[in-house]
């Protein structure tokens, strides 16, 4: 189980996403701020040692715990949180992640520039995460 090769990388993530969760219970956006340094430094520590490629059995689970690092920085709400964001997906996400969530971080976060939003020539971001993103939407919103 990918849960047994990875227990540390594992272990990381679920913190993360203990995180973000209290943050959906208390939409406390201030207190999020003070997680940004602990990411970042848990995003390069994960990526000097464990050589991270996405060959590795475990590299779903590096996607989701650096788009979620990510998110946590952007569901601040503050333009520090964004271009902090940005930083860490340029950093330590490799180009076209596999996983929904790890794309359409990169897609959506990477396409911003100076704080406004689109993709080339001002156009929305497209990509297979923003897709995948549209289409569960669209089935959720179906009775």
């Amino acid at each position: 189980s990918l849960d047994s090769e990875a227990p540390a990388l594992m272990q990381a993530m679920q913190i993360v996403d203990r995180i973000l969760q209290a943050h959906r219970c208390t939409d406390d956006r201030d207190g999020l701020a003070r997680y940004f340094p602990a990411a970042e430094r848990l995003c390069a520590n994960v990526c000097g040692r464990l050589r991270v490629s996405k060959e590795r059995v475990d590299s779903a689970i590096y996607e989701k715990l650096v788009s979620s690092c990510s998110m946590i920085m952007v569901a601040s709400g503050s333009a520090d949180g964004v271009a902090k964001s940005q930083e860490l997906l340029r950093r330590y996400m490799w180009r076209a992640p596999n996983t929904p969530q790890a794309q359409l971080c990169s897609e959506l976060m990477l396409s911003l520039k100076d704080g406004a939003a689109g993709g080339e020539n001002g156009a929305p971001p497209s990509g297979p995460g923003v897709k995948a993103f549209l289409e569960a939407m669209a089935k959720a919103g179906k009775p």
